[in-house]
């Protein structure tokens, strides 16, 4: 996860704008709340895991991610090994690009 981190930090200005798909236990956009103090917006969404310890700074979504509806655009935003999983992958990306801002970014690892 240190260097999954270490790539999101370097890419994050003030006043970004980071949305996680697939969450889970909320571990990755815990860090990312704790070392970006200058966020705008950071948004965590799951459907099969609640996070119980969400930095207070982070707003959790229960929703289906292949239909995800969220308003505003993102600067960033991260699926860490949830690709793979998805039924209609493509149709997923496309979803995200329209919730991008002019120079925003998807951030995908999958397993090797």
């Amino acid at each position: 996860m240190n260097q999954l981190l270490k790539i999101i930090n370097n890419y994050l200005k003030d006043g970004y704008n980071v949305l996680e798909l697939g969450c889970g236990s909320g571990n990755l956009i815990n860090a990312v709340a704790k070392n970006n103090i200058n966020a705008n917006k950071i948004i965590a969404v799951d459907y099969f895991n609640e996070p119980k310890d969400l930095n207070s700074r982070v707003k959790f979504i229960k929703q289906n991610l292949e239909d995800f509806s969220i308003d505003g655009a993102f600067d960033l935003v991260v699926m860490n090994h949830v690709l793979e999983h998805i039924k209609n992958p493509l149709g997923l990306i496309e979803k995200i690009r329209a919730r991008l801002n002019k120079h925003g970014r998807i951030l995908i690892v999958v397993p090797n």
